[in-house]
C-alpha cells in the first residue's frame, strides 16, 4: 500500500474510527481489518462545502464501513505521515454491515468502534433516518440513507420516491427522473404515490430542458388528478419554455430564469485549434441575432458572508493556486456529474488541454425531447476528477455578469471578496474558438449566458468569441498562452502587428494606464489630451474601417474630463460631444448625423444617428458615451437631438444584449437617472 502507485483493480476495506472534520476537503481517521490506522482525506466530495460539524457527523459517523477503489497514498501537507486521498466520489463505496463483501471479515481491534451509533437494520429504519435528515435540510445525507434502505429492498417505492425528491433538491435531475420512472414502472402502487412519481419525473425533465417530455408527465398527472392547479401551472411553464427555445424570443429582462437555446450553428472540425473543433454558421446571420442561450453546467460565486468558507487549492494543470471560485467550480462540476451521469459525454467531450487525449471531432449536443430516453442513477458513471479539473481549467468563464436585481451593478462588485470573480463552466459555449475582436460576443444575465452575433456572419463562416480583453496586444497574448501557445492571429492582432514592433510596444505601454482606474482618475485634462495624441501616433496602418480600441478609450478619457468641467458651458458641452463621436468612430461605430453641423436628418425620428457594422467589445462604455451625448444636447436645449441619441444608445444596447427598451431601462437605470434622462427615455423610446 505504501508504494507510490495507484493500486489498480484493488479496493481498500476500512471503517471510520473518529468523527470527520473539514479542511480543504473532509478528513477522518480509518482503520483496516488488521487495525492499521491512517488518515483519509476526501476532496471534492459532494455537498461538503460550507457545512456544519453536525452535518459531517451524520454523513460519516464513526463505524462507517467503506471500500476505497484503487487507493493511493499521497504526502500530507502537514506532518511526516502520508494520507489516503480520494478525489472522486465514485471511488468511495459505502457498505452495510450485512453486505456479502463482509462475509468472513473480522476487525482485529473490536467488533464496533467506540462511539459508533447503531445503524438501522430495516427498510423502515433507513426511511425514518432519511426523513430526519431531509427535514434538517441535509438532502445528500437523506438520499444516502434512502439508498441504504434500497439495498435491503430495491422495490421499496416510498424510499425511491423520497430519494427522488431529495435528488431534485440537490440538482441531481437525471437521478431523480430515474427513481421516479422506476416507481412508475411498478404495478399496484397507490394512486397518490403515482401522482408524486409523475410530478417528480416532470420536474426533473423540466430542469434538464426536456420540456416536451416534462409536459407529457404533467398532463398525465393532471388527467388523473383533476382539478390540479399545480400541474396546470407546470404545463404552462413547459409550453412557454419550449416556445422560447423554438422561436428564440426571450424576455431578456428576466433571462436569468430561462433555459437553453441553440440557434443557426453547428460544431465542425477546425484546423489549428487546441480542441480541433469550432462553431460555424449554418446560414447567413445578422448582427445582433441570438445564437446561444445557456445555463452553466456548474458555477461558483464569491461568498457574500464575511465569515463564509473561503478555500483555495493548487491547480495540478497550471501549478498555480486557484482562487476560491475556481476551486469551488471544480468541486461543483464533480458534484453535478456525480448526480447527472447522463451529462458525462458532454463534459468529457470538452477540450482538456494538450496533456489529455484529443476530444472527438463531433460533440454530443444536448439531447432534446425524447420519450424513449432513459436516465441513470447517481454515480453510475465514473467521475474522473482530474479530467474535470482539466476541463474547467481550459473552459471556465470568468463571468461579466449583470445582476438584474441591482441595475448597473455587476455581481463582482456586490461580492464580499473583491479580488475574486465568479467562475462558470458552460458546455456548448466552450466550443467557440477565440478572436480578440470576435464576430460574436457573450453576455451573462445572472449566470445565464447569451451569445449574439457581433456583426453579419456568412453561412459556413466560423463563429468566434473573445476569451479575454485588454487594450494591450502583449497582455492579450500573455493571457491567451494557455489556450493559444502560438499566439492569436485574429484581424485585430494582425492589424496591431502591422503597426510595427516599436509603435506597438509604445502603445501597449501608454494603454497600461487604462488598467488602473485610480491612475486615470488622477490624470488632468491636459495630460489626457497628450496621451490621446501619443496613442494616435502609434496607429500607422491605413486599413479602411480599422478598429482602434486604445484610441477610442483615449477619446473617452478626454470626453469624460470635459463633461465633468462642462456644467452648462456650450463650448465644453460641444467639445464633449465631438470627442465622444471620435471615440465611437475609432471603435467601429458609423456616425450618420453629427450635431452642430446643421444636418439634422429626418425629423420623423425614423433615421438613427448611428449605424452598426459591428458591436464594440466594450459596448457598455460606448452606450454610456451615447447617453452622455444625449445629456449634453439636452443641456444645450436640443431636445430632438437628445431623443435621437437616446435612441442610438437603445440601438446599441439592443444589438449587444437584446431585451429592447425594458432591459435598456433596467441595465442603464442609474446612468439615465444621473444624467437626467430617465423620464425622457421612458416617454420617448
Amino acid at each position: 500500500m505504501l508504494s507510490p502507485k495507484v493500486h489498480t483493480g484493488c479496493y481498500l476495506l476500512c471503517r471510520t474510527i473518529a468523527l470527520p472534520f473539514r479542511t480543504v476537503g473532509v478528513q477522518t481517521v480509518i482503520e483496516d481489518p488488521n487495525g492499521d490506522i491512517r488518515v483519509l482525506a476526501l476532496y471534492s466530495y459532494p455537498r461538503t462545502e460550507n457545512v456544519t460539524v453536525e452535518y459531517l457527523d451524520g454523513l460519516l459517523p464513526i463505524g462507517t464501513i467503506l471500500a476505497i477503489r484503487e487507493p493511493y497514498f499521497r504526502p500530507a501537507t502537514q506532518g511526516p505521515n502520508p494520507i489516503i486521498r480520494v478525489d472522486s466520489p465514485t471511488d468511495l463505496v459505502f457498505l452495510d454491515s450485512s453486505s456479502e463483501y463482509l462475509r468472513g471479515v473480522t476487525w482485529r481491534t473490536c467488533a464496533y468502534p467506540q462511539g459508533a451509533p447503531s445503524p438501522p437494520r430495516s427498510v423502515e429504519g433507513w426511511k425514518v433516518l432519511g426523513t430526519r435528515h431531509f427535514k434538517s435540510g441535509y438532502y445528500f445525507s437523506s438520499a444516502m440513507a434512502y439508498s441504504r434502505g434500497l439495498i435491503l429492498d430495491e422495490n421499496a417505492f416510498l424510499l425511491r420516491l423520497n430519494r427522488a425528491e431529495a435528488y431534485l433538491r440537490l440538482g441531481y435531475y437525471s437521478a431523480a427522473v430515474a427513481d421516479a420512472e422506476h416507481v412508475l414502472g411498478l404495478l399496484d402502487i397507490p394512486l397518490v404515490s403515482r401522482h408524486k412519481a409523475l410530478a417528480r419525473s416532470g420536474k426533473g425533465l423540466y430542469a434538464l430542458g426536456d420540456f416536451l417530455s416534462a409536459e407529457r408527465k404533467f398532463k398525465e398527472w393532471l388527467c388523473s388528478s383533476t382539478p390540479n392547479p399545480e400541474a396546470s401551472e407546470w404545463i404552462s411553464r413547459c409550453q412557454a419554455r419550449y416556445r422560447e427555445t423554438e422561436t428564440g424570443k426571450y424576455d431578456f429582462a428576466d433571462l436569468y430564469k430561462q433555459r437553453a437555446k441553440c440557434g443557426p450553428i453547428e460544431v465542425k472540425p477546425t484546423d489549428g485549434r487546441g480542441g480541433g473543433r469550432g462553431v460555424v454558421a449554418t446560414r447567413d446571420i445578422k448582427l445582433g441575432e441570438l445564437l446561444v442561450v445557456a445555463k452553466p453546467f456548474a458555477s461558483a460565486f464569491v461568498p457574500n458572508k464575511e465569515y463564509a468558507e473561503y478555500v483555495m487549492s493548487l491547480n495540478m494543470r497550471t501549478k498555480v493556486i486557484d482562487s476560491h471560485c475556481r476551486t469551488a467550480l471544480v468541486s461543483r462540476a464533480i458534484d453535478k456529474l456525480y448526480g447527472n451521469p447522463d451529462l458525462s459525454a458532454q463534459v468529457y467531450g470538452l477540450y482538456a488541454g494538450p496533456k489529455c487525449d484529443k476530444p472527438p471531432p463531433a460533440y454530443p449536443l444536448p439531447v432534446g425531447s425524447s420519450p424513449s430516453r432513459t436516465y441513470s442513477s447517481v454515480g453510475s458513471v465514473d467521475v474522473d476528477s482530474e479530467r474535470v479539473e482539466a476541463v474547467c481549467t481550459y473552459n471556465s468563464f470568468s463571468l461579466n455578469s449583470e445582476d438584474p436585481s441591482q441595475p448597473g451593478k455587476s455581481i463582482v462588485e456586490t461580492s464580499y471578496m473583491g479580488n475574486d470573480s465568479p467562475s462558470a463552466l458552460y458546455l456548448l459555449p466552450s466550443l467557440f474558438n477565440h478572436a480578440c475582436q470576435g464576430n460574436a460576443r457573450w453576455e451573462c444575465f445572472g449566470d445565464v449566458m447569451a451569445i449574439r452575433a457581433a456583426r453579419n456572419i456568412s453561412a459556413g463562416e466560423e463563429i468566434t468569441i473573445s476569451y479575454c480583453w485588454s487594450f494591450s496586444h502583449s497582455k492579450r497574448q500573455e493571457i491567451l498562452t494557455k489556450h493559444l501557445p502560438q499566439g492569436c492571429a485574429c484581424t485585430l492582432c494582425q492589424q496591431d502587428i502591422s503597426d510595427g514592433k516599436s509603435a506597438l510596444a509604445r502603445r501597449d505601454k501608454l494603454a497600461a494606464v487604462f488598467d488602473s482606474r485610480s491612475d486615470l482618475e488622477d490624470m488632468s485634462l491636459e495630460r489626457r489630451r497628450s496621451l490621446l495624441k501619443e496613442i494616435e501616433a502609434t496607429y500607422t496602418g491605413n486599413e479602411p474601417l480599422r478598429i482602434q480600441p486604445a484610441l477610442a478609450k483615449a477619446h473617452e478619457a478626454v470626453a469624460t474630463m470635459l463633461f465633468r468641467q462642462a456644467d452648462h458651458s456650450q463650448v465644453l458641452l460641444k467639445a464633449t460631444v465631438n470627442e465622444h463621436i471620435k471615440e465611437l468612430e475609432a471603435d467601429g461605430v458609423k456616425v450618420l448625423q453629427r450635431p452642430f453641423t446643421g444636418k439634422r436628418g429626418r425629423r420623423d425620428g425614423s433615421s438613427p444617428p448611428i449605424a452598426l457594422g459591428c458591436i464594440p467589445v466594450d459596448h457598455s462604455s460606448r452606450t454610456l458615451s451615447l447617453l452622455v451625448i444625449a445629456a449634453c444636447l439636452g443641456r444645450l436645449q436640443d431636445s430632438y437631438g437628445s431623443r435621437q441619441w437616446l435612441k442610438a444608445a437603445l440601438l446599441l444596447c439592443d444589438a449587444a444584449m437584446g431585451g429592447s427598451k425594458d432591459l435598456f431601462l433596467l441595465r442603464y437605470h442609474n446612468a439615465l437617472e444621473g444624467y437626467g434622462l430617465l423620464d425622457l427615455a421612458k416617454s420617448s423610446l
